[in-house]
């Protein structure tokens, strides 16, 4: 899903759910999908219940350190290069273990794949109304 149409995604979501999606639930459910908002609300989206109750539980500290509550929502510059043997990792995974299930040569066919998918539900859902 592309952060860009949030909104235009949530009648098809909410038609998934089986939750009725009116105008002022798609407005509420969209500003709270923002980043902006999520990272003014970073404590209900960074794991912060879950490291308290462990804290609670009685786990070591040094077995918390990576679950210490952080915002998680982040801007990062787009088009950042893998290092190059990431890269060659992620290709041998994706023609291991994506292509034989999807048929996709790579995640640019998979993309048009699924936003082609959402085209045609969106458009079954706009008959039904």
């Amino acid at each position: 899903m592309q952060v860009a149409d949030l909104r235009g995604h949530l009648p098809l979501i909410a038609a998934h759910m089986g939750v009725p999606c009116g105008a002022a639930l798609a407005d509420a459910v969209a500003a709270a999908g923002e980043k902006g908002f999520m990272a003014a609300h970073h404590g209900k989206f960074d794991g912060s219940w879950a490291y308290g109750r462990l804290r609670e539980r009685g786990m070591p500290a040094d077995k918390l350190a990576c679950n210490q509550p952080a915002p998680r929502v982040v801007n990062r510059a787009k088009g950042r290069p893998l290092q190059p043997e990431a890269a060659a990792l992620l290709r041998t995974m994706w023609q291991e273990r994506v292509r034989p299930e999807t048929g996709c040569e790579d995640y640019a066919a998979l993309a048009a794949d699924v936003r082609a998918e959402l085209r045609r539900r969106q458009a079954a859902l706009k008959k039904l109304e």
